[in-house]
């Protein structure tokens, strides 16, 4: 991991801040963050464990927010009011 460097780490959290700006609304944020690292690693050309292993994350952090992406479709999610 240490071989691609700090953007794999700064491109979700940059995607996640913007996101979090736009929309005020954390779960969304998360969620695409979670889909920005693996294509980040796929166009960067990162191994395939490696895209797999980002790939099962993003899968298991859109499955965790089955519950907010409900509520998004109601337009009744949260959103936060600090930023």
């Amino acid at each position: 991991c240490a071989g691609y460097g700090p953007f794999l780490f700064f491109f979700p959290l940059l995607v996640f801040l913007l996101v979090l700006k736009c929309t005020k609304i954390i779960a969304l944020s998360s969620i695409l963050s979670a889909g920005a690292v693996v294509v980040y690693a796929l166009v960067t050309g990162a191994s395939l464990p490696m895209v797999l292993a980002l790939l099962l994350f993003a899968v298991l952090i859109l499955v965790r927010h089955k519950a907010n992406l409900a509520r998004m479709r109601r337009r009744e999610e949260n959103k936060v009011s600090w930023i």
